[in-house]
């Protein structure tokens, strides 16, 4: 039972034997909870079913204690690898250090797989240690790097707002945090950000589960419609043609059901969900989507199974969702690729580039 008394908030959690992405989803839902208890006023929560092994109490400023060590693991699945024009930069991540990491990967020239060569730009980085936040390439010419959201990492091990938009411009190499109204009512933890033509950053808001909008040109923000009855920890989203937003995701933290996706209208706010059909996926987490140079199909990539902690193998790790009936199908591919989750995927080319992730 979670119990809240004022602003402090007593949450049975048991992370010690938790693997880092098992850590991470129990945290996001940790919050989920906090941030409702204190908008609502609410006395008694019901737990959701957690192992009550350990008990870590955490007060108003979200202080952990138990809770610190296990989230310092989750490092490789909080990253993120953003592309920028022809710039493949990561940053972020967990830890004082770790957090501070920025480099890029230029493929408009010839690199190889197994040896890339990427570039360190983090002597550069101005930005504080920080965690989950995502990002898109946007900006007046399409060149600049959108950072949204995010938590930055204290050395007290404490964690504080970080401001909610950084934007780096890849032609000067400089950091800047613009002036944006209303960003002080938006939380900061976020899924995967896309970005339509007209330079909108769309990004789903996992605490409140509500949409936000970023013009990454008029640099202006708004809210829009929330999803009821739905609680998402982990979502990948796709922009289609149709200016629809096609997000696979979990429901109440369990493995995303890749028999049904949820579909959200960027034209009039409006979300439904779409049943699938034809070879359906195996129930998983913390895997890949990218839209098909065609635009009419998407493609899924890795991932792992929530309850047993094993990455999908190979043979069943790679799909496609044909868009016009909303049809799974395995395709015909030839040379190996070993399993992975956590990673990033993306276009480059006729080629969908996976980077990064644990395999």
């Amino acid at each position: 039972m979670l119990v809240v008394v004022s602003a402090t908030l007593y949450y049975d959690i048991d992370v010690a034997e938790m693997s880092g992405d098992k850590a991470n989803r129990e945290l996001v839902r940790f919050y989920f909870q906090f941030g409702k208890a204190l908008s609502k006023r609410l006395a008694i929560l019901l737990q959701s079913n957690l192992p009550q092994t350990a008990h870590t109490r955490l007060n108003k400023e979200v202080k952990e204690e138990n809770i610190n060590g296990a989230m310092a693991t989750v490092q490789i699945s909080l990253k993120k690898n953003l592309i920028v024009e022809a710039l493949d930069p990561e940053i972020g991540g967990f830890g004082e250090k770790e957090g501070k990491e920025f480099f890029y990967l230029d493929v408009s020239s010839p690199f190889t797989t197994l040896k890339p060569s990427w570039d360190d730009l983090t002597d550069i980085n101005t930005l504080e240690a920080h965690w989950g936040a995502t990002s898109v390439n946007g900006g007046a010419d399409n060149s600049s790097l959108i950072l949204y959201g995010g938590m930055q990492y204290n050395k007290d091990s404490s964690h504080s707002n970080f401001p909610l938009i950084h934007i780096f411009d890849a032609q000067n190499n400089s950091w800047s945090v613009p002036e944006v109204p209303g960003q002080e009512q938006i939380f900061y933890l976020t899924g995967s950000g896309v970005i339509d033509h007209s330079g909108q950053m769309y990004t789903l808001e996992i605490i409140h589960q509500m949409m936000v909008v970023f013009d990454t040109i008029d640099l202006t923000l708004w809210k829009k419609s929330s999803i009821n009855n739905i609680f998402m920890t982990f979502y990948v989203a796709v922009l289609l043609p149709d200016q629809n937003i096609i997000y696979f995701s979990d429901s109440d933290g369990a493995d995303p059901n890749l028999s049904e996706v949820l579909l959200y209208n960027t034209i009039d706010d409006r979300w439904r969900v779409q049943e699938t059909i034809g070879n359906i996926p195996s129930n998983r987490s913390d895997f890949s989507a990218v839209l098909a140079l065609d635009g009419q199909r998407v493609i899924i990539f890795g991932g792992m199974n929530e309850n047993t902690m094993e990455l999908i193998p190979g043979e069943d790790a790679l799909y496609i969702l044909e868009m016009k009936n909303f049809e799974w199908y395995i395709p015909k591919v030839s040379g190996n690729f070993p399993a992975r989750s956590n990673h990033k995927a993306n276009i480059i080319g006729k080629y969908m580039v996976v980077t990064f992730g644990k395999y």
